[in-house]
């Protein structure tokens, strides 16, 4: 027998076999159907999403009744529990249709051995029982002192049909009797993190759980004092989502990961670091396990496939025996063999021949190697000094956009990230407003004057200004030397080589290119706020309210010579003359205009209009947004997904909706990772807050959850931290005064004894010994 499959088109949701293993089920959201095992191979039997299809054909969960082989479950995403009988003649399979759940069920399971008694388990942290003789809810099981969040699984005790379990998502295991829905009979914390699924060993007194903490436990359950002892612990590279015990094997278990891993593996809980087997066909997260024998199963995933694992086709890690490993700070770690030195196999111990002892047969069981671990160092360019200093000098809020990517550059060039620096520069080209590159320009004029009449105020760089007063000495000089001779009304300016007549006809033709343009929806750059500034400035030297002609003093502009002037014809032979016939395309003569700073005196606020007019031709941002997105993807598949989620914090909502919701999470996931591993705490809190994604957004509440249990009866304490609802005692009582602790409280890490902060201080600025007598010398920091 060899690996076989068959394609389902769709994304598979749950895999359920019947107690003979001949049939198999897989449900999903757009998928329902029974396929038969003939040989190895799958031949379709019945697809039940015929009829009219609705929200009940949505199944999340999946179930085969293990005594009618007939009846399956379904778990809907509407809260609908569906029970389906396979005898029915008609097309339409559909039997009952229970609505009592108003939230999405996530799993439904028979009784192991009572064909009518289903369970079920919501979002809504309620687990139901189901009467399949009468077709109604019988009970509820609710827990009134915590909230469970969302039930993820319910698995019936095999050795004791009176009993199941249920994971919930606030990490606790919960003991039930199906007896009783009032009150639970026990729980545990088993995980720090949401429980995903829970198995039962067939033959010993085991409850295996996984969770999104990346482990798998062992519990043995001791029935006579309803307590969890943990036996064994696998760590996994990423959250559990599904394990399942192998059949005949009594160390062997099965899982599958929740995201980012498409493996199914095999286990063998004696070591906890390395799977035995590992199977990897699929190409989306495995989603359901199901054991045909103890040498093949069946899984399902996202992809759509249903494939038939065999364990001779199976990779085994522990036969390569080499491993690599590199530390946060570049290091690394490599082990392999020794060289000229084999396995040690079992056939090569010699025994005495009278004795025969029986063997786990090779293929069942790990082979011992020696080897040998080598340790490379980093010499240059060390990840975790950059990263760090990185981490820590990069600025991601409270700025606007264009200075945080300035000083951004700046860390990284100090860092010599010259590529990176480069990065942050293009970003803030990229999105820049242009309005604020150019100078502003402000100007006020009289109804009663002509443009060339108005004030205007300009602002000039140092090499502009020296440029200037170049230019008005050199033309002062021109002006005096060849034109003795003037004419009024026809001077040109002898700074910039513009007459009246040109002055006027420039404004007129910026005029007539304003009324051409439409206006609308254009925000006016010489706002009512910056008129009122202006007019807050020179109040004192002007009075507004007039249409009189004013003119400002002569100190408020650089001094220069007289004005002389001379004949309209225009000077070739001098510098800064220009032809006095416009140029027959206005824009490439605003765009000719725009360079000479002196000119600006005349026409600044039409320019400055024009500008705002055709902001949206200079705006690149719409268009770049697609670079931009592969920039950050650049950087993430390279490694340095510290530069992707910060660009991404930085743009905030400049590049929203570019880049996948599941993207973003895995981006921050892994840069909040490595921010723990380097202890870099407040940063990592600071950008789970700054991340938009909600699954980001509630880290640093959920890890910041402590459990306490009772110190005398060592049950979970639900209510109050300072007094027990179970056995009634106060848990934290003051060594000092001997009164509960309902405030801050401090305690010492060797003795356990502690009180009340201010009279442990009281107690210690005296002495060192405990005040409870225990002999310890106790210090408060």
């Amino acid at each position: 027998m060899t690996t076989t499959s068959v394609n389902l088109n769709s994304g598979i949701n749950a895999l359920a076999a019947n107690k003979e293993k001949t049939r198999v089920a897989a449900a999903g959201r757009l998928v329902f159907k029974v396929y038969d095992l003939e040989e190895g191979s799958f031949k379709e039997q019945l697809d039940l999403r015929i009829g009219r299809i609705d929200r009940n054909y949505s199944s999340n969960d999946l179930a085969w009744n293990p005594v009618n082989d007939e009846i399956l479950a379904t778990g809907a995403t509407n809260g609908a529990v569906v029970t389906w009988n396979l005898g029915i003649e008609r097309g339409n399979k559909m039997d009952s249709v229970f609505t009592d759940n108003k939230r999405t069920v996530n799993k439904v399971c028979f009784h192991p051995s009572e064909w009518y008694i289903l369970l079920s388990g919501s979002s809504g942290g309620v687990i139901r029982y189901f009467d399949l003789k009468s077709n109604k809810c019988v009970m509820s099981f609710v827990n009134k002192e915590t909230s469970l969040g969302s039930i993820r699984d319910i698995q019936f005790n095999p050795h004791n049909m009176f009993m199941f379990a249920s994971a919930a998502d606030n990490g606790y295991i919960q003991f039930w009797d199906y007896r009783r829905s009032d009150r639970f009979l026990f729980q545990h914390l088993a995980h720090q993190e949401i429980v995903f699924s829970l198995d039962w060993h067939p033959e010993e007194i085991w409850l295996a759980s996984s969770g999104r903490d990346k482990t798998i436990k062992i519990w043995r359950f001791e029935s006579y004092e309803y307590k969890l002892h943990e036996d064994y612990t696998l760590y996994h590279i990423q959250s559990v989502r599904k394990v399942k015990w192998r059949p005949q094997r009594k160390y062997h278990i099965a899982s599958c990961s929740q995201v980012d891993d498409n493996t199914v593996s095999v286990w063998d809980i004696r070591r906890p670091y390395v799977p035995f087997a590992v199977f990897e066909e699929h190409k989306e997260a495995p989603t359901g396990i199901e054991w045909y024998d103890q040498n093949n199963f069946l899984t399902s995933g996202k992809d759509g496939m249903i494939y038939q694992h065999v364990f001779k086709d199976a990779k085994k890690p522990a036969e390569n025996p080499v491993g690599i490993s590199m530390s946060p700070e570049g290091n690394l770690f490599h082990i392999a063999v020794q060289s000229g030195r084999g396995a040690l196999q079992s056939s090569a111990l010699r025994r005495p021949i009278a004795f025969f002892r029986r063997q786990e047969r090779s293929a069942e069981s790990f082979v011992t190697y020696d080897s040998n671990l080598v340790f490379y160092e980093l010499q240059e360019d060390r990840f975790s000094e950059w990263f760090c200093a990185t981490a820590q000098r990069y600025q991601l809020t409270g700025k606007p956009f264009g200075e945080l990517c300035e000083a951004n550059a700046k860390v990284a060039e100090e860092l010599g990230r010259h590529q990176v620096a480069q990065t942050w520069h293009l970003l803030r080209l990229f999105f820049v407003d242009v309005s604020q590159l150019m100078p502003k320009v402000y100007s006020k004029q009289s109804s009663g004057t002509s443009a060339a009449e108005g004030a205007t105020t300009q602002t000039h760089t140092e090499a502009e200004k020296t440029r200037t007063e170049k230019d008005n000495s050199a033309h002062c000089e021109a002006t005096v030397s060849h034109h003795p001779a003037p004419e009024a009304s026809h001077a040109p300016d002898s700074t910039t080589g513009v007459t009246d007549e040109e002055s006027d006809s420039e404004m007129e033709r910026l005029k007539w290119r304003n009324k051409m343009t439409p206006m609308d929806g254009i925000e006016d750059p010489f706002t009512l706020e910056d008129e009122d500034n202006y007019e807050g400035e020179l109040g004192d030297m002007l009075d507004l309210s007039t249409n009189e002609k004013w003119t400002l003093p002569t100190e408020g502009f650089t001094h220069r010579h007289e004005i002389i002037d001379r004949d309209p014809s225009p000077d070739i032979t001098h510098e800064g003359s220009r032809p006095s016939s416009p140029p027959t395309n206005n824009s490439e003569r605003l765009d000719q205009d725009l360079p000479s700073s002196s000119h600006q005196l005349l026409a600044s606020h039409a320019i400055d209009q024009a500008i705002t007019k055709h902001r949206s031709e200079f705006d690149l941002s719409l268009k770049n947004r697609p670079l931009i997105r592969d920039m950050l993807n650049f950087y993430a598949d390279a490694g340095d997904i510290q530069m992707a989620v910060s660009a991404y914090i930085v743009l905030g909502d400049k590049i929203k909706g570019e880049i996948p919701s599941e993207t973003i999470e895995h981006w921050f996931l892994s840069y909040t990772e490595l921010l723990g591993i380097f202890k870099l705490w407040p940063i990592t809190n600071q950008v789970i807050k700054l991340s938009d994604h909600p699954n980001i957004q509630i880290l640093n509440q959920q890890s910041t959850t402590i459990y306490t249990n009772c110190n005398h009866c060592e049950k979970a304490v639900e209510k109050h931290a300072w007094a027990c609802s179970r056995c009634g005692k106060l848990t934290n009582m003051c060594s000092f005064c001997h009164l509960p602790v309902k405030g801050l409280y401090t305690w010492c890490q060797g003795c356990s004894h502690g009180g009340h902060l201010g009279h442990m201080r009281e107690w210690f600025s005296k002495t060192k010994e405990c005040p409870t007598g225990c002999g310890h010398q106790c210090e408060l920091k």
